[in-house]
């Protein structure tokens, strides 16, 4: 029985929950990802050179492999252990193995 509930706890952290943010999300491409302590700034750019922020604090997990110049499908919620949020920068190059994803307690977007 141990084995088929860590193996459902496993599936529920891959549950989507929603698409965070704007429609200027969409095909955003990534500038710059900051770590400070306990909190992680994301600048963004959109199609139309509109820049914006998305900030991170009570950082629990941080995967990041190169996702400078990452242009963006989506940032989309994911399930994760309360009190946590899981976000992932989804990729919209599929041959392109840059990836953003952070687990924190607060996030929000700023213009």
């Amino acid at each position: 029985m141990q084995i088929v509930w860590q193996q459902l706890e496993l599936w529920n952290k891959e549950i989507f929950i929603a698409y965070v943010g704007s429609p200027d999300v969409h095909d955003a491409s990534v500038k710059s990802v900051f770590r400070l302590d306990d909190s992680i700034k994301v600048e963004l750019e959109s199609q139309t050179r509109r820049r914006f922020r998305v900030l991170f604090a009570g950082i629990k997990t941080l995967v990041s492999d190169q996702p400078e110049g990452m242009s963006l499908y989506s940032i989309s919620e994911m399930c994760s252990d309360t009190p946590y949020r899981k976000f992932v920068f989804v990729n919209s190059r599929e041959d392109d193995p840059a990836r953003l994803e952070i687990e924190a307690r607060d996030m929000r977007m700023v213009s």
